[in-house]
């Protein structure tokens, strides 16, 4: 029987490999896509978000005037102050890109208490449509720890009038400032990590389940079409072996396509990140392999499967299509997760698991457990499939399904 299914798989691979263009083409649209969408993410990012922290400027609007930050932020050289009536309405229009309510008792608990927290007295509203304004929190976060050692400086001091912090507080730290970010903060590298940790899992979940599909409607429901489904059938050859051969296929095809997008993506990560701690070591490399290969062989029997019971092409691309798409909604569940946050109960939901493991991949906190668990569950997932496929594949009113 497994010797008829590699005759068979043979086969397949041989008419998929005749069709050249389309063949090459299948391969060359992740390995060129994937990156290609990548730095373009990269080069948006970097439209509105500077380089260097070191050379941007913030527009303030503060609800009070009279009191020690406000007195602080004033005497930064890239701090803007602006005058506004209505705080919404400036930040939506651009005008200033953060309003700071300031409350009115930060002076006497700075002068009165040690265990005071500029966070309890400070309260900041930005554009939360706007993904500049990361580079507005970043510079305000920067002001508030240089505020916070002033001031305990100042005590320090013993400077006991509200006259007498405002002179102390009355420094232009921005050129210390430059050196901190320049020895330890680079936002639009750090923005740009995040966006790749965060679109990684979707879009390799993506390109394994749409590069099988193609293949799996065209050695399914393709061959009904054709009429040559019969003319394998009258060969003699076992059913089970026909569609195991046919599976080999189709998952291979998916993970070729899985596999030239992991190039892509290892490829992008050399060229942005070189020397960093985010490239992706040897080990990580295999577990990224055997993810995108397990899930490559689950989207393979189950479109496969698909194929089998539909009734034309176009059925099965309808029902495949959204499937794939179905398939990519848990990993938007995962933008938020800390890979620390990572357990075996998020590790039993379907593809939700698979976001998880890569997470912990390209974050460089790959646990092996987690990685063996969650191919143990696509490799459950993908059996119960086949099950379902060869029993479909048995029936004569399903396989003459037209």
């Amino acid at each position: 029987m497994f010797k008829q299914a590699i005759m068979i798989f043979l086969k397949e691979m041989k008419c998929i490999v005749r069709d050249t263009r389309t063949f090459v083409f299948g391969l060359l649209l992740p390995l060129l896509l994937v990156p290609g969408i990548l730095f373009a993410i990269n080069f948006s990012l970097s439209s509105f978000i500077p380089g260097s922290p070191v050379s941007m400027s913030i527009k303030m609007a503060f609800s009070d005037k009279n009191n020690a930050f406000y007195r602080f932020c004033s005497a930064q050289s890239q701090a803007v102050i602006v005058d506004v009536q209505d705080s919404k309405k400036a930040i939506n229009s651009g005008e200033i890109e953060v309003y700071v309510d300031v409350n009115s008792e930060l002076d006497k608990a700075i002068l009165d208490s040690d265990g005071w927290k500029l966070d309890d007295f400070v309260k900041y509203q930005y554009d939360e449509t706007d993904m500049s304004s990361t580079a507005a929190r970043s510079l305000i976060s920067k002001y508030e720890n240089s505020f916070e050692r002033l001031v305990a400086a100042a005590k320090d001091e013993n400077i006991s009038s509200t006259d007498e912090l405002y002179e102390f507080l009355n420094v232009d730290v921005d050129a210390q400032l430059a050196d901190q970010y320049d020895d330890e903060f680079d936002l639009g590298e750090n923005i740009n990590l995040i966006c790749f940790v965060l679109l990684v899992p979707t879009m390799l979940v993506l390109y394994c389940g749409t590069s099988s599909m193609g293949t799996a409607s065209e050695l399914g429901v393709g061959e009904k079409e054709r009429g040559t489904l019969e003319s394998l059938l009258s060969t003699g050859a076992n059913r089970v072996s026909i569609v195991l051969g046919k599976l080999f296929a189709t998952t291979a095809m998916g993970a070729m396509g899985g596999f030239c997008a992991v190039i892509g993506l290892i490829a992008y990560m050399k060229f942005m990140f070189w020397g960093r701690p985010s490239q992706i070591n040897f080990f990580d490399g295999m577990c990224l392999v055997l993810v995108t290969l397990c899930v490559s062989l689950f989207f393979a029997s189950v479109n496969l499967t698909i194929s089998i019971y539909s009734k034309s092409y176009k059925e099965s691309q309808t029902y495949s299509l959204p499937l794939v798409m179905l398939c990519m909604a848990p990993t938007f569940f995962t933008y938020g997760l800390s890979p620390i946050d990572i357990d075996f109960v998020k590790l039993c939901i379907p593809m939700y698991n698979v976001a998880c493991v890569l997470k912990e991949i390209i974050s460089k906190s790959v646990n092996i457990l987690h990685v063996g668990f969650v191919a143990g569950w696509l490799i459950i997932y993908s059996l119960v499939a086949i099950i379902v496929m060869m029993k479909l594949f048995k029936k004569e009113d399903v396989i003459f399904r037209i």
